[in-house]
């Protein structure tokens, strides 16, 4: 269960699509038409991610990201937030808390009588996504942009 919510949260932010919004540069914050704010915090195109767990790397995986899918990590805080409680749902799971600032974006979910602590650090081109609680040891995901799609 930790594992797959681990790369249900990794995944979560590099394809659930929330709509489109503009694309400002890797970093920046731009308002969107309602007045709130996105950050282009995840660019588009051919991610690979590898997770870690007790120093062990598990196997490389790649994917497609679609503008329309990076909104979830770029969009505003709304977005982001129901972003999360959508695939937190699907799992089963129950988001209990959300920080978003700047390229960081934390939460916090309970699935079934576990709670795991999330964060994802977005760079643009790479991200790193850390794991903690439940009883586990510590899991992280590097993810790299390795090109266009």
């Amino acid at each position: 269960m930790a594992s797959r919510s681990l790369c249900a949260a990794t995944c979560l932010l590099l394809t659930t699509a929330c709509g489109s919004a503009p694309e400002p540069k890797a970093g920046q914050s731009q308002a969107s038409a309602n007045g709130s704010t996105t950050t282009q915090r995840l660019n588009p195109g051919l991610w690979q991610q590898t997770g870690t767990l007790a120093n062990s790397a598990g196997p490389a995986q790649s994917r497609c990201v679609s503008p329309q899918e990076a909104v979830s990590a770029n969009g505003t805080d709304t977005q982001i937030r129901e972003a999360l409680a959508a695939q937190a749902a699907k799992d089963d799971c129950t988001i209990r808390s959300v920080t978003i600032h700047g390229p960081t974006i934390a939460w916090v979910q309970s699935c079934g009588g576990t709670t795991l602590s999330m964060s994802t650090e977005y760079r643009g081109d790479s991200s790193t996504t850390t794991m903690s609680g439940g009883g586990l040891r510590a899991m992280t995901t590097e993810s790299v942009r390795i090109g266009d799609c």
